[in-house]
């Protein structure tokens, strides 16, 4: 069932080390799509707002009855996670990848867990120097349900959504759901400056619910810029903002230079990242 590669860095899967893993479970499971991932950034053992994390991939479980604790509890995962990046010495930043596959087996089935840690080029979240270029995508829009936001979006729409990335050579793309509303970008939240108020895409209207979009939100906030998520955006409002902020887990805060044939200024941009970085890091 499970395809390992001779070489390469370590992964952690059921509670044994092993090279990294080229297809980490039978092509059978993930038809299913009972594949739920989260991913957080690390310098080192020092893992940004895991907790939070836990608690995210255990809400998303929940919807699924699966109880995350009985796989593993926060500190054993925790515990595991140091393990990993201790194993295989990335001592710098890192991608840490958490994956729960749920085998839909009879009678009760089986849940596995996989931990997989990339490194990084920088320790500390970086903010671009470059302004990201970005392009509207509606093509295909986002079905709106009960799960849409909790879960990966459907992979062809992200493989329509990539190409047309690559076809415009563009940094990533603004994403629309079925209403013709605002949702995210393809890799990350995103935030609007509009008349000097912050806006974020509702999770009603299929915004991912994610650790950074609650720190990114409460960052603003204590920087006396709070956040409306309640009010449903559109493509007028890229034109009418003044600021485009992107953020996700793995690269932090990303500002947006243009969309389209509008432009923008970033002056939110670097006091976010250095304020992200205190909180997921701390000051050493």
């Amino acid at each position: 069932m499970y395809k390992m590669q001779k070489n390469g860095r370590f992964c952690w899967l059921d509670g044994f080390f092993h090279r990294e893993i080229e297809t980490p479970i039978d092509s059978r499971l993930f038809h299913t799509g009972i594949v739920v991932t989260e991913e957080i950034r690390t310098r080192g053992t020092r893992m940004a707002f895991f907790y939070e994390h836990y608690e995210y991939l255990q809400s998303r479980l929940n919807i699924l009855r699966i109880t995350l604790p009985d796989i593993l509890t926060v500190e054993e995962m925790h515990e595991h996670a140091i393990r990993l990046v201790n194993k295989n010495r990335y001592f710098g930043g890192n991608r840490l990848r958490i994956t729960i596959i749920h085998d839909p087996g009879f009678p009760a089935g089986t849940n596995h867990c996989l931990m997989q840690c990339t490194p990084l080029e920088h320790p500390s979240y970086i903010l671009n120097r470059k302004g990201y270029v970005l392009g509207l995508f509606d093509d295909l829009n986002i079905p709106l349900d009960r799960l849409t936001g909790k879960f990966a979006r459907p992979p062809l729409h992200d493989f329509f959504a990539r190409r047309f990335i690559a076809a415009k050579r563009l940094d990533d793309c603004i994403l629309f759901n079925q209403q013709g509303h605002i949702v995210c970008s393809i890799y990350s939240t995103i935030f609007f400056r509009i008349k000097d108020k912050i806006h974020t895409p509702p999770t009603k209207d299929g915004s991912p619910a994610s650790v950074m979009r609650d720190q990114v939100m409460w960052m603003l906030t204590d920087a006396g810029d709070p956040v409306n998520e309640k009010l449903s955006l559109r493509a007028i409002d890229i034109e009418n903002a003044d600021e485009i902020i992107l953020a996700n887990e793995t690269d932090g805060i990303r500002w947006v230079v243009a969309v389209d044939r509008y432009r923008y200024f970033n002056h939110t941009g670097a006091g976010l990242i250095r304020m992200l970085n205190e909180k997921a890091f701390g000051n050493g």
